[in-house]
């Protein structure tokens, strides 16, 4: 697929306000430069509008565009604006559908940096209820950017669930890393060492993964008596 752009979307219509879609999660390298692009934005009370084209259904990525738009320019036909973090989101039923089990990211995909749509992977998407703060952002962009590239070769993920008042990161280890034989060197040498030096705040990193539950370890452990 290919990488969204920031189109500078306007809208015509005005439409009474539908039932309200919940808009799809983004990674926090995704909320990180998205809030680099509103900072040299220009334009006052941005809204963010996400849409997503092609076929509903299917295994195939939607085409994504992202654009902001000026809370006073009217909603587009069908259009709802949705509370979320860090700024409203714009978007109709039929792109919500679409991007329903798909999750914004931005870094490296087919050679390109910028905006892409991964499957959808984190539980608790609470970039779109507020939940989520600057901190667990910040997290999520570190393993995104300096983590995972670093054991996607092993078909590993390393994901943040959340990070508690007291500045705890819970992370849950997937694919190649959840039941690995390495998992502990990974969580103590890779995973706590570069989100305690890169991110100001947290006291400690803790791994919450079922490890029994892991159906394809990138090194099988093993078990007492062999």
């Amino acid at each position: 697929m290919r990488n969204a752009t920031l189109p500078d979307a306007s809208a015509s219509t005005s439409t009474p306000m539908a039932p309200s879609p919940a808009p799809p999660h983004l990674t926090g390298s995704a909320g990180l430069a998205l809030e680099d692009f509103r900072a040299g934005w220009g334009g006052e009370d941005p809204v963010l509008r996400i849409r997503a084209g092609g076929s509903e259904g299917g295994g195939a990525a939607p085409d994504l565009f992202l654009g902001f738009v000026e809370r006073r320019e009217p909603l587009e036909p069908g259009e709802s604006e949705v509370a979320a973090h860090p700024f409203p989101v714009r978007i109709d039923p039929a792109s919500a559908r679409r991007l329903a089990s798909w999750e914004i990211h931005f870094g490296e995909s087919d050679g390109h940096r910028g905006f892409h749509l991964r499957p959808g992977q984190r539980q608790d998407p609470s970039w779109s209820n507020g939940a989520e703060t600057s901190l667990d952002r910040k997290v999520q962009a570190v393993l995104d950017q300096h983590v995972n590239p670093l054991v996607e070769g092993h078909g590993g993920s390393i994901h943040l669930l959340n990070v508690t008042p007291d500045g705890i990161a819970r992370v849950e280890m997937r694919g190649g890393c959840q039941g690995c034989g390495a998992a502990r060197e990974t969580l103590n040498e890779l995973v706590t060492r570069i989100l305690m030096k890169d991110v100001p705040g947290l006291s400690s990193v803790k791994d919450v993964t079922n490890h029994d539950a892991g159906q394809n370890p990138f090194f099988v452990p093993l078990t007492a008596g062999r």
